[in-house]
């Protein structure tokens, strides 16, 4: 069945308007949703799902930021229909689905990076939350058996998920170091200058260490490139999934 596709550029992001720093989408493209097949996304990064229950994952973490927003530009505090409101031109739920869409993309390249270094099998986020339940109730029986379990007894869904990432980045940021962030003799020399550690034994940690200073700069120029799609009907569906 074909897709009904429009492409428009976005303009400057909602919320690097009101002074936060946010990325800025080079290209996004509203496509209506089509079948059954696609009744639980909500987005794709270059064909790879955002699925409702990711996207409600980066809601879950953002919403604060638009409480806080609110509160001081409109002395708006929560309340039951907050997220229903429209505040003078602004919408809380608009600017939340806006905010979370930022992170679920910024997140999703980098682990697409992961999956093509074959740093990671998949970056389905359901079947990662399959994963976490799998883990957990390996975790009880272990507990219950009297065995040592390091780490969390039991993960939730926030819990597993960074920890998941976490672990992906710093596998991540070793391998970029080998090629794509590959420090020069020169930009390694600059970060000894201050340091009381030679270069050559401590190679490797300089090597690291320029790598996060470029890290942010890398994944920002290739989320300005990337292809997002997002299913209109999903995303003009899409409710406050707390209350």
């Amino acid at each position: 069945m074909e897709l009904m596709k429009n492409r428009i550029k976005t303009k400057e992001s909602l919320l690097q308007s009101h002074g936060y720093k946010s990325i800025i989408f080079v290209l996004l493209t509203l496509i209506a949703a089509c079948n059954t097949e696609h009744g639980n996304v909500i987005a794709w990064v270059n064909d790879h799902p955002i699925s409702r229950s990711e996207f409600k994952h980066w809601m879950l973490l953002e919403r604060s930021e638009v409480h806080n927003y609110f509160y001081r530009n409109y002395n708006e505090a929560d309340s039951e229909n907050f997220w229903e409101k429209k505040i003078e031109v602004e919408s809380p739920l608009e600017m939340l689905k806006r905010l979370a869409l930022e992170k679920a993309v910024r997140c999703k390249v980098q682990q697409i990076i992961a999956l093509d270094k074959g740093i990671v099998e998949h970056i389905d986020f359901d079947r990662m939350m399959e994963e976490m339940q799998e883990e957990n109730l390996k975790r009880k029986r272990k507990i219950e058996q009297g065995e040592v379990v390091y780490g969390a007894k039991k993960y939730t869904e926030r819990t597993f998920f960074a920890h998941e990432f976490d672990n992906m980045l710093l596998q991540l940021k070793s391998e970029l170091s080998k090629k794509e962030l590959k420090a020069s003799d020169e930009q390694l020399k600059s970060l000894v200058e201050n340091e009381d550690y030679p270069l050559e034994e401590y190679r490797g940690f300089y090597q690291l260490q320029h790598v996060e200073n470029y890290y942010d700069g890398f994944i920002d120029s290739i989320v300005k490139t990337v292809d997002i799609k997002i299913d209109k009907q999903n995303w003009s569906s899409i409710k406050a999934f707390f209350n």
